[in-house]
């Protein structure tokens, strides 16, 4: 079931980036664990887990046009650990547009059958050779 595993946990980041650039509060929070935490979150901008601060977050006028790059997922029994590039714009409420690249890393975990995401970070943008290139990651592009 693991190529299964790694097969869902993609459509779920498809389908999670999809609600962001939608602004639909109900489906990000449909898969994210309550306790979610993003690297860095206190001291910027980061709408959480929770639905109600995400609604008024995309009200306010925080909206996205992003897109997924290098996809990676590997499974560590009931954690997963997808990697990859986020590229695309950013729309703040406060009138900035942050158009770039970020490598990111989220961390999934499988409870009582269903794969939640427990936290993730967006790096800065990484130079060319950090690129995975090891024969012991599998690309799911």
């Amino acid at each position: 079931m693991a190529g299964g595993d790694t097969a869902h946990i993609r459509q779920l980041l498809i389908d999670l980036l999809a609600a962001y650039n939608a602004g639909d509060a109900e489906k990000i929070t449909e898969c994210i664990l309550p306790d979610w935490s993003v690297f860095g979150g206190r001291d910027q901008f980061v709408p959480g887990g929770d639905r109600e601060r995400l609604q008024a977050a995309f009200a306010s006028g925080f909206r996205t046009d992003l897109h997924w790059r290098h996809l990676y997922v590997r499974l560590y029994g009931r954690i997963a650990i997808a990697t990859g590039y986020l590229g695309g714009q950013v729309h703040m409420p406060d009138g900035r547009v942050l158009e770039d690249t970020w490598k990111f890393y989220k961390v999934w975990l499988k409870k009582e059958g269903k794969w939640c995401m427990a936290s993730d970070d967006e790096l800065p943008p990484a130079s060319p050779p950090l690129l995975p290139t090891s024969g012991d990651r599998q690309e799911i592009t």
